[in-house]
């Protein structure tokens, strides 16, 4: 048997071949779209950090608006490899591989949207190590999330002191240039984004799938909250047809 070391070193290594991609220390991307991102020369990237289990139409809107209303010349869509605040469990969720195949899907051809995985998901090293690695020509790096995910950014000090890492000047000096360079949405500015009644979550996606399969009644349909190609992708591949006791859908088989 292989030690868990070895095992998450050949994982990982299986994960890079499978996505034909560009690798760095802090995050893989995939498709060749990411090639031509890392030639991008004095622009602005914005980062969005999720687990987009699966992506929805909200995503969607939030990326459009970054590249579209910001000013970003491209945006990077990650899935993070661990989580601190959210437990994903084989048979609930997606895996891994499946949801940057649903971004691949959406996104494929689109010059100016990456994706991929994270494998650094505290947000001052992500940062560091995407300009520094990926796109030292970027004009700068920095993130798009909601208030809630700005929050968790700026309490970055404390998941350093649970991991036990040092707090140096340097993550200070970085934690100071997302805080001033991060595009912020409020719930205000995000809800005319979406125009869907009660809202989007992945949570009610998966609900929606799950009560589209029994006939039930919902006030939003899968077809309203997730883009055909994404819907598509779940369709045939079965996944999101149980909900656990945490509202979370698991794999099944498509109608």
């Amino acid at each position: 048997y292989l030690s868990f070391p070895l095992f998450f070193f050949f994982w990982r290594a299986l994960l890079n071949i499978a996505m034909a991609s560009v690798v760095t220390r802090v995050a893989t991307f995939a498709g060749a779209d990411a090639l031509a991102l890392q030639g991008l020369r004095g622009g602005r990237i914005a980062v969005m950090l999720g687990s987009f289990d699966p992506f929805h139409r909200g995503h969607q809107a939030l990326c459009s608006s970054l590249l579209e209303s910001h000013g970003c010349a491209a945006v990077l869509l990650l899935v993070p490899e661990v989580h601190f605040e959210k437990t994903i469990e084989e048979g609930k969720n997606a895996s891994l591989q499946q949801r940057v195949d649903m971004l691949r899907a959406l996104y494929q051809g689109e010059p100016r949207v990456g994706y991929g995985v994270a494998h650094e998901v505290l947000f001052v090293r992500l940062a560091q190590g995407l300009w520094r690695e990926a796109f030292p020509s970027a004009a700068e790096v920095t993130f798009g999330m909601g208030q809630d995910r700005y929050a968790c950014m700026l309490d970055s000090r404390s998941y350093f002191d649970t991991l036990g890492l040092e707090w140096t000047a340097g993550d200070q000096q970085e934690l100071e240039r997302l805080r001033d360079t991060c595009i912020v949405f409020s719930r205000d500015q995000t809800t005319p984004l979406l125009s869907l009644p009660g809202g989007v979550s992945s949570t009610l996606v998966r609900q929606a799938l799950v009560g589209q399969r029994s006939g039930a009644v919902s006030s939003s349909t899968p077809e309203v909250m997730v883009d055909p190609a994404i819907l598509a992708y779940i369709w045939q591949n079965g996944l999101y047809s149980t909900v656990g006791e945490d509202g979370q859908g698991g794999p099944g088989e498509a109608p």
